[in-house]
């Protein structure tokens, strides 16, 4: 837990901690609070390292994301069945289509999905690391990083993305993570239905989703469970292209979206 950024936030943190403070289930449970306000990006990674300092793979969730039961499950069996396959990063929990009309149980993508997902303490050490900020005049206009992407649309979108996060546009923490995970050519693994519904949507104590996105907050958040035992896929790269490029058309065309609707609700509030 962060600390407040301001006077009038201590009390909600107060509150918050108290939350936590009361919980009473059978469990281990580690509380890990700042007394200052370090910001989104400073204060997961504190917490993750401090977290991958005693675990090998841990399950992340905000306190915005309400996962599936089977969310759980899904994770601990995938954490252990790839946990030797290096080109695989993370776990998703939530799923951007809703579902994917597969017979498999989960498919792989170059997208990490954070509203609930899961990694191995390898991974996080070795790819979360600064390189975004350090190379990124150097790399963002080479035919290697272009390369990195399926289409130009992709491309331009997270190059997008990525200058803003060098240039301190968005306090996010996940930008770095992203990039060093797509420069690396490395895959996440998403379920097949979502399992991690977002509430974040239109509160204003939301840092980044301010606004009650109909697309996402709607039609595209909707929780489901997932049966056992898993039907995994055969091959890493089954699926992969076909899902690929639907989620290139579906993301590019609701990001176009999101930037009108945002500057129009900007012009109701001036007008």
């Amino acid at each position: 837990m962060d600390g407040p950024k301001s006077e009038e936030e201590k009390l909600k943190c107060m509150e918050t901690k108290k939350i936590y403070e009361d919980i009473n289930i059978d469990a281990d449970i580690n509380k890990i609070y700042s007394n200052t306000n370090l910001g989104l990006k400073k204060r997961w990674k504190s917490a993750l390292d401090e977290i991958f300092t005693k675990e090998k793979s841990a399950i992340v969730l905000e306190d915005d994301t309400l996962p599936s039961m089977s969310f759980f499950r899904f994770c601990d069996e995938l954490l252990e069945k790839y946990v030797d396959d290096k080109q695989i990063a993370q776990i998703n929990g939530y799923n951007y289509f809703s579902k994917v009309s597969i017979p498999e149980d989960y498919y792989f993508t170059t997208f990490p999905e954070l509203w609930g997902w899961a990694t191995w303490q390898d991974r996080w050490k070795k790819y979360y690391n600064n390189d975004l900020e350090s190379e990124w005049e150097t790399i963002k206009d080479t035919q290697d990083f272009y390369n990195c992407f399926s289409s130009k649309e992709e491309f331009d979108y997270f190059y997008n993305i990525y200058e803003n996060a060098v240039n301190n546009v968005v306090d996010s923490w996940d930008f770095k993570w992203s990039y060093s995970l797509r420069k690396n050519k490395l895959l996440s693994i998403a379920p097949s239905r979502n399992l991690v519904k977002n509430l974040g949507f239109g509160h204003d104590g939301a840092t980044h989703t301010h606004q009650k996105h109909k697309y996402l907050s709607v039609t595209r958040n909707k929780r489901y469970n997932i049966n056992f035992p898993l039907k995994h896929p055969d091959n890493i790269n089954k699926n992969l292209i076909l899902i690929e490029n639907d989620f290139n058309k579906r993301l590019l065309k609701n990001s176009k979206l999101s930037r009108l609707i945002y500057r129009f609700n900007k012009l109701k509030k001036i007008f």
